[in-house]
């Protein structure tokens, strides 16, 4: 349990750094008409591309995502720097902000699909793309890690 206490952090902020890189690199959506594949990509999504405008859900869940890639990098790094001195119940509820950031951003990482089918008005037929899926469970995993350390350091008394 010390191992996954002092790791856990880092291991979280190794995956959301793949799951930032994944959200950026892969189609956020395909969309298959026999032997032709449409897709939409991730930057496209995010920040919208020359003829339209961002997804909401997909910008807010990388805006998410970012400012808790670096509250994790932030944690994961505080043990290795002798300047920083803060409490175990400041770290404990920034890691707690952290893991609620992360997990927020995994969920809504599985909602561009249904966002571009409410701004079109009807069922578009686009499907999420595989390295946003993988994206957002490697969020919510990462939440988890993030997590663990600060609920288990606020449990104890």
């Amino acid at each position: 349990m010390k191992l996954v206490r002092k790791y856990g952090i880092c291991c979280a902020a190794l995956l959301a750094l793949i799951a930032f890189i994944l959200l950026m690199a892969t189609p956020a959506l395909t969309q298959t008409h026999g032997n032709i594949t449409l897709s939409v990509k991730g930057m496209t999504a995010i920040f919208g591309g020359d003829n339209g405008e961002p997804l909401g859900t997909s910008l807010t869940a990388w805006i998410l995502l970012l400012i808790g890639l670096l509250c994790a990098l932030f944690l994961a790094a505080v043990p290795y720097v002798k300047g920083i001195k803060l409490g175990k119940k400041i770290l404990a509820l920034l890691g707690l902000c952290t893991a609620v950031l992360l997990l927020v951003a995994g969920i809504l990482a599985f909602c561009p699909v249904a966002d571009i089918n409410a701004k079109a008005g009807l069922n578009t037929g686009y499907g999420l793309g595989a390295g946003w899926v993988f994206g957002g469970i490697l969020l919510i995993l990462a939440s988890l890690g993030a997590g663990l350390d600060p609920v288990l350091t606020l449990l104890d008394k």
